[in-house]
């Protein structure tokens, strides 16, 4: 399909539609939708791209969750929409819904199965046609074509990543589509070439959710591949090779903090995360209010500072610890992951999640030292739960004998909590096993690990770690929390 500009009809929205629907009808191969539905289904998604209507997708649905419809009949209708009327945000989230999560199996197949194949069309065209001349420059400055682009990488992201009924066919099909498109423009789109974001404004931040949905579309992902296909070299090659990851960043990273990346990410073991991608907005000049224009869809990933390892410092500790100074791109690697971490290894575990929650309302909120990072106001962990694992984080992965020491200082002065969040951080740690890791960091962003032996009780809870041949024994109360 070739790249067609949008053509916009003036007037009211009643208007439009009756022109955009006698166009459907009247084209040389129409959409096999029922003209009632033709009208109704292009009134409501016209609709729901200029705004957020929730009663507009409502009628979109009901039509879209048609059983006797299929991939067909939704590629011909499409196909006609998208020519005349570009994809927007809103729009997308709209059509996400149905093609996830409409109740027929085959309903969620063939609404999955269409849009990717016409997505990817859209993605190939528009870039083929703006980047003829090396340089990408028109996205930014024709609106309807960039919000186009930019909504369909997002909405082909969620497909790609959630759309369990995408055929394996047709995702190396789409794989290979977009892999041609940078084949066809190497000192545009490969991963190896800095892009200047001020001549070539947005062109960075699209060409990064490229590599996201490349990266997602092919399940599982052949590296050898994915990194000679996008340009990927040096050690962005080798973090795709050794870790499944993908970094965006415009090149902007330089070589020790992308050492640091792969120490971060060998210390925690894959399975507790499913982070696919990493990336810093600022460097893709991808932000505006401080908020990223582009937003990454699908697979999860997390954004970090750009600053160097060698740049500002931290303190993650209390006054009542020791001071441990870390650079602050490491502070902010190891909480991000681990905000990861929480999200696949402990609100995935329903065990883990619920103790998790139990930890949090004993400490209660009146008083910080209640918590390991007391540093903190009052009351932080009881309305931001989603930080309290990440923020144990920082100073487990800076010092955690530190950490350990701290929360025993605490316990032994009556503050007995502290003590139960270590046990849990370690537990998580170590994966049900017999086993924990312990970690230091050194002020150059230096990791060294350790693997720390622990003991159970009766019930699985840790009541004993081992630290260079001193075993410290806890005895539990029937919840699982430390009573001595």
């Amino acid at each position: 399909m070739g790249y067609l500009p949008r053509v916009r009809v003036k007037g009211s929205t009643s208007a439009r539609v009756a022109a955009f629907v006698l166009a459907l009808l009247a084209s040389p191969a129409p959409a096999a939708l029922a003209p009632a539905d033709q009208q109704t289904l292009t009134a409501s998604l016209i609709a729901a791209s200029e705004r957020d209507a929730v009663p507009a997708c409502g009628r979109a649905h009901a039509i879209l969750r048609r059983e006797r419809y299929d991939s067909a009949d939704f590629t011909g209708f499409f196909a006609a929409f998208f020519a005349r009327q570009p994809l927007t945000e809103p729009l997308s989230a709209c059509l996400a819904r149905p093609a996830l999560h409409a109740p027929s199996e085959r309903t969620r197949e063939a609404l999955q199965e269409a849009l990717a194949a016409l997505l990817v069309g859209e993605i190939a065209s528009i870039l083929d046609s703006h980047l003829s001349d090396g340089r990408g420059s028109a996205l930014g400055s024709d609106p309807a074509t960039f919000e186009h682009l930019r909504a369909s990488m997002g909405l082909l992201g969620t497909i790609a990543f959630e759309g369990e009924h995408l055929s394996r066919a047709s995702r190396a099909a789409h794989y290979d589509r977009l892999k041609a498109v940078i084949e066809a423009h190497p000192d545009v789109l490969e991963k190896h070439v800095t892009l200047d974001a001020r001549r070539q404004p947005k062109l960075a931040a699209l060409r990064a959710h490229l590599y996201k949905n490349l990266f997602d579309l092919r399940v599982p992902i052949d590296a050898a591949d994915f990194v000679a296909a996008a340009g990927f070299r040096g050690r962005y090659a080798a973090l795709v090779r050794d870790h499944g990851l993908i970094v965006l960043d415009n090149n902007g990273f330089d070589a020790r903090q992308l050492e640091a990346i792969d120490a971060v990410l060998r210390i925690i073991p894959p399975g507790l995360h499913a982070v696919r991608h990493i990336s810093q907005h600022e460097l893709l000049g991808n932000t505006v209010g401080g908020k990223p224009v582009v937003r990454f869809r699908g697979s999860p990933g997390l954004n970090v500072f750009g600053t160097p390892v060698d740049g500002a410092a931290v303190n993650p500790f209390p006054t009542d610890s020791e001071p441990v100074v870390v650079p602050r791109f490491c502070a902010v690697l190891q909480h991000e992951l681990n905000h990861a971490v929480n999200a696949h290894a402990v609100r995935g575990d329903r065990a883990l999640s619920r103790r998790m929650d139990r930890i949090i309302e004993q400490a209660g909120g009146s008083d910080p030292r209640q918590f390991l990072r007391s540093t903190l106001p009052e009351g932080f962990f009881a309305t931001h739960r989603q930080e309290f694992f990440a923020s144990i984080a920082n100073q487990y992965f800076s010092d955690s004998v530190e950490t350990l020491l701290l929360a025993l200082r605490r316990f032994e002065a009556g503050w007995r909590e502290p003590l139960n969040q270590f046990l849990f951080f370690a537990d998580v740690y170590s994966g049900g096993s017999d086993t924990t890791l312990f970690v230091a960091q050194d002020p150059d962003c230096n990791y060294s690990v350790h693997t720390v032996p622990i003991g159970r009780d009766a019930n699985g809870r840790i009541d004993r770690i081992t630290w260079q041949g001193v075993e410290l024994q806890f005895k539990l109360d029937a919840a699982g929390n430390v009573i001595r």
